[in-house]
């Protein structure tokens, strides 16, 4: 729902679901990147409430799932890749 309410169909696709698992494809444009992140544990955390509290995580790979580093190292990287240039 929230993909197609941000009007990110085709630009966000959920290509799998595995128990609390999800995973998507996304354009590789950090601002982008950031702004799907936020929303998408928006959903995840603020969906159900239980009396433990519930966490979120992301992680990015660019070329497969192999190949996947934390979300704050990918942000890192592209920001010192950034200052490089």
């Amino acid at each position: 729902e929230r993909i197609d309410r941000e009007g990110w169909r085709g630009h966000v696709d959920m290509v799998l679901q595995v128990h609390d698992e999800l995973i998507f494809e996304i354009n590789d444009d950090i601002n982008f990147i950031q702004e799907v992140d936020q929303a998408m544990k928006e959903e995840m955390n603020d969906t159900v409430t239980f009396r433990v509290p519930i966490t979120t995580s992301a992680k990015v790979s660019n070329i497969s799932l192999g190949d996947v580093v934390p979300i704050e190292e990918y942000y890192a990287k592209k920001i010192r890749s950034r200052n490089r240039d």
